[in-house]
């Protein structure tokens, strides 16, 4: 049984969720404005397992996106895990295998090279993509309606530098 410290950082409001959701017409008090179609994404940290060194920051949780989805006078809501490497490597082995955030020396042997980014700092959508974000590791595409992780990106090849050198082949451009 998954078991989070008694913290700060994962109690009260920082309590980790945990799921992923999609609902249907939810429930809206007052109206939404006529016309109003389109979408707004967020995006979290929230760890899928507690900690390997037994406490840590939130912001070193795994990155969720959810999408609010406006049409025909209805807010349908979808809520997924960005699957990054630590999250696939993670949900693989049952636990934690990355130690403290930022901080690769008290990893688990098992994900030495790996990208330990959670994609949990910002969300964008650019010219019909949707990207989950954050600074230590290369963007992530989704598929901005099914919020399906769709792997690394490199932007076509134009994003250079050491995240990019490992020689990652992103899943969009696999066939």
């Amino acid at each position: 049984m998954a078991k989070f410290p008694n913290s700060p950082a994962f109690t009260g409001t920082m309590t980790p969720g945990r799921f992923e959701a999609e609902v249907h017409d939810l429930v809206v008090e007052g109206n939404l404005p006529a016309g109003m179609n389109g979408a707004f994404y967020r995006v979290q940290p929230d760890p899928q397992f507690p900690p390997l060194l037994g406490d840590d920051i939130s912001f070193n949780g795994d990155g969720q996106v959810t999408m609010f989805h406006f049409h025909d006078g209805i807010v349908d809501l979808k809520h997924r895990w960005v699957e990054t490497d630590k999250f696939r490597l993670e949900r693989a082995a049952g636990h934690a295998l990355f130690g403290a955030y930022r901080n690769p020396l008290f990893d688990d042997p098992s994900v030495k090279g790996r990208y330990r980014g959670t994609a949990n700092t910002n969300v964008i959508g650019h010219a019909g993509r949707l990207y989950a974000l954050k600074e230590d590791s290369p963007a992530v595409l989704m598929d901005p309606v099914s919020l399906e992780t769709l792997g690394y990106w490199d932007f076509d090849g134009k994003m250079t530098g050491p995240h990019y050198e490992k020689g990652f082949e992103p899943k969009a451009r696999r066939k």
